[in-house]
C-alpha cells in the first residue's frame, strides 16, 4: 500500500485514471501531457452473424491489450494520473484498432511510478520487434525511417486506416 506524499498517513492509489477532466481545485504539477496508446488486430473474413461472434470475442483481449499499452506509456512519461480517459474503435475492413487517449499529469499528493518499466519499455523500443500485426522500429538516420515508437501495420498504416477513415 502507498501512502499520501502529503500527509505521510492516509492511503493513496498508484495511479489515478478518470473519464472525467482534471478537477479544478486538484493540485497539479506541470502541464497535462497527452497519453495516446494504440492497438490494432486482424479481422477475419467473416460476414453475418460469425462476424459479430468474432469481434465480440475479440473485444476483451483488445481491451486489456489497449489498458496494459496505457498504463506502461503512462508510467514511461513518469505519471500517476490520466484525467479524460477515452477508449475509440474503429472496425474496418481488415482489422480491428483501439485508441486509448487521456491527459497525464502529475499528482504530488502520489508517489511517482516505479523506474524500472521506463527502463524496459525504452529497451523494448530501442530494437525492432514485432507484436502480431504492430511492429517498432528504429529511425534510419537519413530520415526515411519511421519515428521510434511508430506502430506500422503492414506496408504503411495509412493503407489500413483508409476503408476506416473513408466514408
Amino acid at each position: 500500500p502507498m501512502t499520501c506524499a502529503t500527509c505521510n498517513r492516509k492511503l493513496v492509489p498508484e495511479i489515478v485514471l478518470a473519464s472525467c477532466d482534471v478537477p479544478i481545485n486538484l493540485q497539479v504539477e506541470g502541464t497535462p501531457r497527452l497519453i495516446e496508446a494504440r492497438v490494432c488486430k486482424d479481422k477475419k473474413k467473416e460476414t453475418g452473424e460469425d462476424l459479430a461472434k468474432s469481434i465480440s470475442t475479440m473485444l476483451p483481449a483488445i481491451e486489456f491489450s489497449i489498458h496494459q499499452q496505457f498504463m506502461y506509456k503512462l508510467k514511461l512519461y513518469k505519471l500517476n494520473a490520466a484525467f479524460g480517459f477515452r477508449v475509440d474503435f474503429a472496425i474496418g475492413e481488415h482489422y480491428i484498432i483501439a485508441t486509448a487517449t487521456a491527459s497525464g499529469v502529475i499528482i504530488p499528493a502520489i508517489p511517482l511510478p516505479d523506474v524500472k518499466v521506463e527502463t524496459q519499455t525504452a529497451q523494448l523500443l530501442n530494437s525492432p520487434v514485432s507484436t502480431g500485426n504492430l511492429s517498432f522500429t528504429k529511425p534510419h538516420g537519413d530520415g526515411s525511417g519511421t519515428p521510434l515508437g511508430t506502430p506500422m501495420i503492414g506496408p504503411s498504416l495509412s493503407n489500413v486506416l483508409q476503408p476506416v477513415l473513408d466514408p
